[in-house]
């Protein structure tokens, strides 16, 4: 049983179809829920990054089972930062443009990609449009990037040092 679940999430398309499905099912809760004078800002603003929050979490977690992923613990710290902006009032970066930039630039996979770039452009229009310029905005992309930057770098002595590994078990294999 668990290698067949294993099996269902690691399909390419699960975390497209998943991720989806957590977001239509938020949004009806939203709507049929939340009280009526916070339903537009949670519906409009909180929902959509539901989609590519899962996505991003299924693609890791499949990497991560294939053996193929940097260090989860850098996942974590940066997820964590993004998510800090929502309990504590933070003035100078966005959670949001955080993690979208962060999961946009890190992924693998065309539909986290995708879907974070498609709600970056939404939180975008939000901060310029609706809130007048909010200037979170640039500080949650310069963070974002700064962190898939430093993150591809770390994936890439990782991916060396893996290689390296394989590279010595295969000399040992020989002698």
């Amino acid at each position: 049983m668990q290698r067949r679940v294993k099996r269902i999430l690691i399909h390419p398309l699960a975390p497209m179809v998943i991720a989806l499905t957590v977001a239509v099912i938020a949004g009806a809760l939203v709507l049929g829920f939340a009280p009526r004078k916070v339903r537009p800002h949670l519906f409009w603003y909180d929902v959509p990054i539901l989609a590519p929050f899962v996505a991003f979490v299924f693609e890791r977690a499949r990497a991560h089972w294939q053996g193929g992923a940097p260090p989860i613990i850098l996942d974590l710290v940066f997820v964590g930062i993004a998510l800090t902006r929502a309990a504590l009032p933070i003035p100078w970066y966005s959670g949001h443009a955080f993690f979208l930039t962060y999961a946009g630039l890190t992924s693998t996979t065309w539909f986290v990609r995708f879907a974070a770039l498609v709600v970056l452009l939404e939180v975008a229009w939000f901060k310029i449009v609706v809130w007048n310029f909010d200037p979170t905005l640039l500080g949650g992309i310069a963070l974002g990037a700064c962190g898939a930057l430093y993150v591809r770098k770390r994936a890439r002595l990782f991916r060396r040092k893996k290689q390296a590994q394989l590279d010595y078990a295969a000399v040992d294999e020989t002698i």
